[in-house]
């Protein structure tokens, strides 16, 4: 009931509704039956793109209507994708799997003891085109990852970055940067 409360009987209603559809997507066993799923309610989806096993958060907030993706792209398997804002991907990034992006950050309830030092934020992601981020990796608290940036396996993004290079650790620094 405090949940109730705090999102009103509307939105809570509506969560009820995504979370009914998203259990609809989860029946989706093939990239092709997931990308018409995402089409058809919302998201914007470009060619020879392959959706696989994915999860989402957060439906009620900016739905799949939030989700843009460029052609040629790939979203790996258990990837996690926070729909509280909107997530852009360009054309030729490829997302490998178990990766989560999160568009906010919140502790909880409006009178949790942390609201005050830990305020709620939320942003838009974009993820530049030829990118690449591996396995494991996190982002949060990113506008935008720049044009052809590698993100290496288990990297901590916490940071927007220029493009055209390479980014590893926790949190993630830039470890070279190259020309293409």
């Amino acid at each position: 009931m405090k949940a109730i409360s705090e999102i009103g009987l509307g939105n809570a209603l509506k969560y009820m509704i995504f979370s009914f559809l998203y259990l609809l997507f989860k029946l989706m066993f093939i990239s092709p039956l997931r990308v018409l799923f995402l089409s058809l309610f919302g998201a914007r989806i470009g060619k020879n793109v392959v959706i696989e096993d994915i999860r989402f958060v957060n439906l009620n907030k900016a739905g799949w209507a939030g989700l843009t993706i460029g052609d040629n792209c790939y979203l790996g398997s258990e990837s996690l994708f926070d729909l509280a804002e909107n997530i852009t991907f360009g054309n030729n990034t490829t997302v490998s799997a178990r990766v989560i992006l999160l568009t906010h950050t919140n502790v909880g309830y409006k009178n949790h003891p942390l609201q005050k030092i830990i305020p709620k934020t939320s942003s838009s992601l974009t993820i530049g085109s030829g990118c690449f981020i591996g396995a494991g990796s996190i982002i949060v608290g990113v506008k935008k990852l720049a044009n052809n940036t590698a993100v290496a396996a288990g990297a901590v993004v916490t940071k927007n970055n220029k493009g055209n290079e390479l980014l590893a650790g926790s949190p993630a620094k830039t470890l070279r940067s190259f020309k293409l």
